[in-house]
């Protein structure tokens, strides 16, 4: 069972001072209507004026997801009437409950009825998944993917690259019979589809690849309640800024002299956490609002992916795979956000980046795919998050009815949006400039469905927990 703690973060201090301000300064039928349902008088803890995703509503219950607003006196912080706010609400699976403030204060009794008959509909527990599940979906967008795995019926590790493509095969064995599968491909597992990748060795006791068989599948949890955010985290880079600046040296150099064209670099992060791993998984979901997050648990280790990347997706004969290459922030305002988001559209540079990949892609795909069938579908397109845009450009292929997964990946994994091109020059560069190997980050995370359907995400923007060592990498 998911503990969720009542207290609600405020999204910055402006909006914190302000709902101490209205506690201060409340209306008559707040404060009557607080005197009866403040603590637990009605079964549930209310807390009053709570500051949730950039709003403060007046009395809300965490517990159950509910709000209480008393119409005539409503805040917000940036200046929405009631209904366009409770509309941006309900996309978290909040409910709402509206009073008039002359009915507050003339029919106190009516009012508790009618909160207990509320109450009582919706004093449901939740049951959000245990340790050593499965969850394909971002629950505040209802966008991406969707399933949610329980129990295993089977499961595969494959600690050395030899192991990897029988691993694969396992999965392609169990879909043909029926059944529904996990996997997960570390970046390191590269060299089993093709000798010419150099990674670093593994990361220790993380498998390269892992799969898990399941007989059935079902629709991931929707109204899960806003939850806190960590920001008191404390992540520290495993490199040194003068490491970093070398690095990026060596890079340019490598440019310069014509070995690639662009290189993804990275270098990871690490916590000290200890906490409830899935209720930081929510909150990070509802802070990205990404499509394809994911959440697996399995033995030592919990990996949370909060990626908006499609990796590929197979249905049927064809492929879709959508890189994402050019990103830029948003804006504080309408206008500049507009101009933001055409200068990212526009950019010679943002959108030559985004061309490579596609080019690259185009070319993995080709590899097996029918000849002639590799379409780009769209170029340079612009999605839009809380606080980024990015672009996406999207192709297509059709594959032989008999392709396997195995053939597929060794087609097109790694995902190029995540090395650079030329693909396996810059893996190379990759292995010389990066100093730690990356594991699950930037690998594939996804499911497969009974007859070899499949989606798969690009892990970035994902952490994995060691549950023994309460050190997290990002």
């Amino acid at each position: 069972m998911l503990k969720m703690r009542t207290k609600i973060i405020p999204y910055n201090s402006k909006l914190k001072r302000l709902a101490r301000k209205l506690r201060k300064n409340s209306t008559l039928s707040e404060i009557l209507l607080w005197k009866q349902i403040k603590g637990k008088k009605l079964g549930c803890e209310f807390h009053r004026q709570v500051p949730i995703d950039n709003y403060i509503v007046d009395f809300y219950c965490h517990e159950l997801n509910l709000v209480i607003e008393i119409d005539g006196d409503s805040h917000n912080y940036f200046g929405e009437n009631d209904i366009i706010r409770q509309e941006k609400l309900e996309m978290f699976g909040i409910k709402f409950i509206r009073f008039n403030d002359k009915f507050v204060k003339k029919d106190m009794d009516g009012v508790l009825r009618l909160l207990k008959i509320k109450i009582d509909e919706l004093n449901i527990p939740l049951n959000p998944p245990s340790k050593g599940e499965f969850i394909f979906n971002n629950p505040f967008t209802g966008l991406g993917w969707n399933a949610q795995f329980n129990s295993p019926s089977a499961k595969f590790f494959a600690e050395n690259i030899c192991d990897i493509q029988p691993l694969i095969q396992k999965v392609d064995t169990a879909a043909k019979n029926g059944k529904w599968a996990v996997m997960m491909l570390s970046y390191e597992a590269a060299p089993a589809f093709d000798p010419a990748f150099v990674c670093h060795k593994k990361i220790a006791n993380f498998p390269l690849a892992a799969a898990f068989i399941f007989d059935e599948c079902s629709p991931a949890p929707k109204n899960i309640p806003p939850v806190n955010s960590l920001n008191n985290l404390n992540w520290n880079p495993l490199i040194p800024q003068n490491n970093y600046n070398n690095s990026i040296d060596k890079i340019k150099n490598y440019i310069s002299a014509g070995d690639t064209y662009q290189v993804n670099y990275t270098f990871p992060l690490k916590a000290d956490y200890s906490g409830n791993s899935l209720e930081w998984y929510y909150s990070l979901c509802m802070a990205q609002r990404a499509p394809y997050c994911c959440y697996v648990d399995f033995d030592d280790f919990t990996v949370l992916s909060i990626s908006p990347e499609l990796f590929f997706q197979r249905k049927g004969n064809k492929i879709i795979t959508k890189p994402m290459k050019g990103t830029a922030k948003r804006g504080r305002r309408n206008e500049e956000d507009k101009e933001i988001l055409e200068k990212l559209k526009n950019s010679k540079k943002n959108r030559a980046e985004n061309l490579m990949i596609v080019d690259l892609l185009r070319n993995d795909l080709g590899r097996v795919a029918k000849t002639g069938s590799v379409k780009t579908l769209s170029l340079f397109d612009v999605e839009k998050y809380d606080t980024v845009f990015q672009m996406t450009s999207t192709i297509e292929a059709e594959c032989e009815k008999e392709t396997s997964l195995n053939e597929i990946l060794k087609a097109i994994f790694p995902c190029g949006s995540i090395t650079g091109a030329p693909k396996i020059r810059t893996m190379e560069i990759i292995n010389e400039v990066e100093k730690y190997p990356r594991g699950i980050y930037t690998g594939a995370i996804g499911y497969i469905k009974p007859g070899g359907d499949c989606t798969f995400n690009v892990p970035i923007r994902t952490i994995t927990i060691k549950k023994k060592i309460p050190l997290t990498p990002f």
